[in-house]
Protein backbone atom coordinates (compact mmCIF):
# COMPACT_ATOMS: atom_id res chain seq x y z
CA UNK A 1 0.00 0.00 0.00
CA UNK A 2 3.21 2.54 0.63
CA UNK A 3 4.49 2.15 -3.23
CA UNK A 4 0.81 2.64 -3.87
CA UNK A 5 0.10 5.78 -1.96
CA UNK A 6 3.73 7.50 -3.19
CA UNK A 7 2.62 6.51 -6.91
CA UNK A 8 -0.93 7.83 -6.38
CA UNK A 9 -0.34 10.86 -4.72
CA UNK A 10 -2.22 13.75 -5.73
CA UNK A 11 -4.64 11.21 -7.63
CA UNK A 12 -8.17 9.44 -7.33
CA UNK A 13 -6.85 5.80 -7.13
CA UNK A 14 -9.91 3.07 -7.08
CA UNK A 15 -8.87 -0.48 -5.50
CA UNK A 16 -11.30 -3.39 -5.63
CA UNK A 17 -10.16 -6.13 -2.86
CA UNK A 18 -11.27 -8.63 -1.47
CA UNK A 19 -8.40 -9.02 1.21
CA UNK A 20 -10.28 -6.00 4.10
CA UNK A 21 -6.49 -5.65 5.57
CA UNK A 22 -5.33 -4.27 1.89
CA UNK A 23 -7.78 -1.59 2.53
CA UNK A 24 -6.26 0.07 6.20
CA UNK A 25 -4.40 2.84 4.81
CA UNK A 26 -7.08 3.69 2.48
CA UNK A 27 -8.15 7.43 2.77
CA UNK A 28 -11.37 6.29 1.98
CA UNK A 29 -13.46 2.98 1.73
CA UNK A 30 -16.70 2.26 0.17
CA UNK A 31 -18.19 -0.52 0.70
CA UNK A 32 -20.99 -1.81 -2.13
CA UNK A 33 -23.87 -4.28 -1.53
CA UNK A 34 -26.26 -5.07 -3.99
CA UNK A 35 -24.76 -2.08 -6.10
CA UNK A 36 -25.22 0.56 -3.61
CA UNK A 37 -23.08 2.66 -1.19
CA UNK A 38 -23.92 0.68 2.31
CA UNK A 39 -21.01 2.34 4.30
CA UNK A 40 -18.35 4.39 3.93
CA UNK A 41 -15.37 5.78 5.91
CA UNK A 42 -11.87 4.74 7.01
CA UNK A 43 -10.75 1.76 7.91
CA UNK A 44 -10.63 2.55 11.72
CA UNK A 45 -14.45 4.00 11.81
CA UNK A 46 -15.65 1.14 9.53
CA UNK A 47 -14.13 -1.32 12.05
CA UNK A 48 -15.95 0.05 15.42
CA UNK A 49 -19.25 0.12 13.70
CA UNK A 50 -21.75 -2.38 13.43
CA UNK A 51 -22.15 -3.66 9.53
CA UNK A 52 -20.72 -5.55 7.03
CA UNK A 53 -17.41 -4.21 6.85
CA UNK A 54 -16.55 -4.88 10.75
CA UNK A 55 -17.90 -8.48 10.50
CA UNK A 56 -15.97 -9.50 7.63
CA UNK A 57 -12.98 -8.04 8.96
CA UNK A 58 -12.96 -9.62 12.15
CA UNK A 59 -13.75 -12.86 10.06
CA UNK A 60 -10.74 -12.49 8.04
CA UNK A 61 -8.70 -11.73 11.06
CA UNK A 62 -10.02 -14.95 12.93
CA UNK A 63 -9.62 -17.01 9.36
CA UNK A 64 -5.84 -15.57 9.40
CA UNK A 65 -5.19 -15.90 13.06
CA UNK A 66 -5.82 -19.99 12.34
CA UNK A 67 -4.24 -20.34 9.31
CA UNK A 68 -1.35 -19.69 11.87
CA UNK A 69 -2.36 -22.39 14.02
CA UNK A 70 0.15 -25.32 13.67
CA UNK A 71 -1.46 -28.74 11.86
CA UNK A 72 -1.02 -30.88 14.93
CA UNK A 73 -2.77 -28.30 17.01
CA UNK A 74 -5.50 -28.42 14.36
CA UNK A 75 -5.83 -32.10 14.87
CA UNK A 76 -6.48 -32.13 18.78
CA UNK A 77 -8.53 -29.35 18.54
CA UNK A 78 -10.83 -31.02 16.43
CA UNK A 79 -10.07 -34.82 17.81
Amino acid sequence: MHNLRQWGEGRTVIISAHRLSALTEASEILVMQHGHISQRGRHEALAAQPGWYRDMYRYQQLEAALDDVPQEDKEVAGA
